[in-house]
């Protein structure tokens, strides 16, 4: 149990100094904003409501949809006309439907959540594949994920540094082995990156402390920049 040793004495080293190397604390406000713009406006009803969330969500992750490809032949729409697009397709989908089977309260993965929250995260991608022409994996966790603080954020430092923890993890590599949950529409990339979530964090809560999504999050980004 040496690896998981390791890994618990790494998680309580970074929070006991908060990451104050790295001054993680300073972003805390600034998405405190848009946790509270998401509870204020849950649903997708009013267009400048969707408007808001989408651009402000986007733009402060770096994940903002207006960033696509531009069609061979095709005269690329402007930013304006692109998002009415979008936020039309939003208020005539289904998503506030899909995402009351998400839990609001308690922060915290169970098995039983995992294809619920990669069947709505892979509705949202279908959702905007048509007007973005991408598979916004990221956007989508992220947008999600502040509706609903229990679902794990995707990007390129939170996928290399799991992978790397989940190399060097016996424990946490049988865990997931051992979840056998069906797939989601997703795919395997967003599914087998909440499966190693829901590992690490249950392996926290058991052995450490109870970690909220973005304590986990956190501990991700510092870790990346240790590899």
């Amino acid at each position: 149990m040496a690896d998981v040793k390791k890994l618990l004495k790494s998680f309580k080293d970074f929070h006991k100094n908060k990451g104050k190397e790295y001054n993680l604390k300073i972003w805390d406000k600034g998405n405190k904003v848009l946790y509270d713009l998401c509870k204020k406006y849950p649903e997708h009803k009013e267009e400048d409501e969707i408007f808001a969330k989408i651009w402000l969500i986007g733009r402060a992750y770096s994940v903002a949809i207006e960033r696509r490809p531009i069609e061979k032949n095709k005269k690329k729409k402007s930013n304006d006309d692109f998002y009415k697009d979008v936020v039309k397709k939003i208020r005539k989908s289904e998503f506030d439907k899909k995402i009351k089977n998400i839990p609001i309260k308690g922060g915290r993965l169970a098995k039983k959540n995992i294809k619920i929250i990669c069947d709505v995260h892979s509705y949202i991608i279908k959702i905007l594949k048509p007007l973005t022409k991408q598979h916004n994996i990221s956007f989508a966790s992220k947008y999600l994920h502040f509706h609903r603080p229990l679902v794990p954020i995707y990007d390129s430092r939170a996928k290399k540094s799991i992978a790397r923890i989940f190399r060097e993890n016996r424990y946490l590599k049988e865990c997931e082995r051992k979840l056998n949950i069906k797939k989601s529409d997703s795919g395997k990339e967003y599914q087998s990156f909440v499966e190693k979530i829901f590992c690490l964090q249950s392996l926290l809560d058991e052995k450490c402390k109870k970690s909220t999504m973005r304590d986990i999050d956190k501990y991700l980004i510092w870790y990346r920049r240790q590899i």
